[in-house]
């Protein structure tokens, strides 16, 4: 009895569930299985993600074999001596930090990849999220399991998939959105509130700045409520304040000071246009213009969802926008929308405005994908539009209307949802024998020089990637690669190594212990030096799989002062 009662009182959960793992097995199962390395873990790739899964997954193994250390997140195999977090490789450190555990204590293999489980669990945890969310718009089950169908299949979640799986976790934006729809702030959303906002943070930061301002939407709009004033003292806030800040400090994020790509602040934004731009993503709509290619501001709607919008625009009362308790999550929208189109903003590839206040642009450098800010807006005018039309429409039609919608939004977005398919097919055959260090002696080369400095401070020579895939077979370290963030002293010590091998002296950054990887502009800074203790050491570069490098105990000269 108790079953069939949870059955029948859950059944559109249940229904949605249902859906989001058949959709996620057809299109992704391969990826599920840990064991499943072809996609992760392969090097000769021509898309241009695919820096980025390399250095979530092998970012994550160093992280499984590296000592523990305090704060328990940061691992010293990468950005060796100082370490850096593995919150820097964006491998998900809630995941991270429980395979490690099961690595360090019951002998798991530090390679199997969670990337696709995680992903399943997203595309579940969306489906539950959205159910509960329009549990408070519809009255049957059968039109919340459909209206909830539309964000498992979600364009931006979707398009995140395969190459930043940590950013498939748009399940955090609906809680936060739940949150303020409850229209109350009880001891419930008191607790809640804290604990989304620290999950988010063990997930990726990005989400933590991007549900703050409904949070404080929230808080704004319950202030005068005698109930919420009693629960937001100063010493609550303080003891929720200090929490976060405990939080930062686990992650080591305090410790992820460096340099930010200033140019990707508006490479990395959305445009005017974004809400109907499908970027090759639609079967039904061209590509608009677009001031950039990459694909963080990527926020199309699909056809189902533009016509069901646009049957709310023709619906809405303006007196609905105006209502005191709508405006601060309005208001909050704006905001995300104002602060997703970065610095110069775009109508397809023209230019609109341009905006230089040195303060804001400070922050955009912080979080540079400005472009992801622009999802919370796109799921509250999803959530809007679907209100919209459930009031204004007859319940019948809607129940007629909400099903066609879906299927001509999943017809649409096919090519999407193929195309990440097919990228796991293309990259697994590139798998066998892709590795930059083929010979077997760079193993017994390892086991006496265990730290590998690299001599270029930019990652783009792809050269990290073979030596981060020998940090849970060899136990090396690495003192640069591919990351969120450079660290300051890391390309200091680059830089402070180059020089002193330039004068023929020995790097104070490194040891005996230390083998130098020659970058192709320095080993020819070397070959052309006119310094004679130099050329000294010219005679003692060695080459292994067209590699360069010196070994720090061969350079029998002074050390630099």
């Amino acid at each position: 009895m108790f079953l069939k009662a949870f059955i029948q009182k859950n059944c559109d959960v249940l229904c949605s569930v249902a859906v989001a793992i058949s959709l996620y097995c057809v299109y992704f199962g391969d990826i599920i299985n840990p064991a499943y390395l072809d996609f992760h873990s392969s090097f000769n790739s021509d898309m241009d993600f695919f820096d980025d899964v390399i250095q979530h997954y092998w970012g994550g193994t160093a992280y499984r074999v590296s000592e523990w250390a305090w704060p328990p997140f940061i691992m010293k195999n990468i950005c060796y001596p100082t370490g850096t977090s593995v919150l820097n490789t964006d491998s998900i450190p809630l995941i991270a930090i429980i395979f490690k555990v099961l690595h360090k204590v019951f002998g798991l293999s530090p390679l199997l990849q969670y990337e696709g489980l995680y992903g399943l669990i997203n595309f579940v945890l969306q489906a539950i999220a959205s159910v509960l969310i329009f549990r408070k718009i519809f009255a049957t089950q059968w039109l919340t399991a459909i209206a909830s169908c539309f964000f498992i299949i979600s364009p931006p979640m979707i398009m995140r998939l395969l190459f930043h799986t940590s950013l498939t976790s748009h399940w955090i934006i609906l809680l936060a959105i739940l949150l303020y729809i409850n229209d109350k702030f009880g001891l419930r959303e008191m607790i809640g509130a804290p604990l989304l906002l620290s999950i988010s943070l063990f997930i990726h930061p990005y989400f933590f700045a991007m549900i703050m301002p409904i949070i404080l939407a929230l808080v704004i709009k319950k202030r005068n409520a005698e109930e919420t004033a009693k629960l937001l003292t100063l010493a609550n806030c303080t003891k929720v304040f200090i929490i976060l800040c405990c939080c930062c400090h686990m992650l080591g994020a305090f410790n992820l000071l460096g340099h930010s790509y200033c140019e990707c602040v508006n490479e990395c934004s959305t445009n005017l246009n974004c809400l109907f731009n499908p970027l090759n993503n639609s079967r039904f709509l061209q590509a608009l213009n677009w001031h950039s290619n990459n694909p963080e501001g990527m926020n199309y709607l699909g056809v189902g969802l533009i016509i069901l919008t646009l049957l709310a625009i023709s619906r809405l009362n303006r007196n609905i926008i105006f209502k005191n308790k709508h405006r601060e999550i309005i208001l909050a929208c704006v905001l995300l929308a104002l602060f997703s189109l970065g610095q110069k903003i775009h109508w397809g590839a023209t230019p609109i405005l341009n905006i230089e206040p040195a303060r804001l642009l400070e922050i955009m450098y912080v979080f540079r994908a400005t472009g992801r800010f622009f999802w919370p807006v796109w799921y509250l005018l999803v959530i809007s539009s679907m209100w919209i039309v459930s009031r204004r429409f007859s319940p019948r039609l809607t129940s007629v209307l909400l099903p066609l919608l879906l299927v001509v939004q999943f017809i649409d977005i096919t090519p999407l949802l193929e195309g990440k398919s097919a990228s796991i097919a293309k990259t697994a055959r590139h798998q066998k024998n892709n590795s930059m260090l083929k010979s077997e002696k760079w193993n017994s080369l390892f086991c006496k020089y265990p730290h590998v400095f690299l001599t270029n401070d930019s990652a783009d020579d792809k050269i990290w990637r073979y030596f981060w895939q020998k940090i849970p077979e060899c136990n090396i370290t690495v003192n640069f690669g591919y990351l969120a963030r450079d660290p300051i002293d890391a390309a200091e010590n680059i830089m402070s190594a180059a020089c002193s091998l330039l004068k023929g002296e020995k790097p104070t950054c490194g040891n005996d212990e230390t083998i130098y990887i020659l970058s192709n502009q320095l080993y020819r800074l070397l070959l052309n030096s006119k310094n004679e203790k130099t050329a000294k050491m010219r005679d003692k570069i060695q080459e292994l799989d067209g590699i360069k490098f010196l070994l720090h105990s061969q350079i029998n000269l002074t050390p630099a002062q």
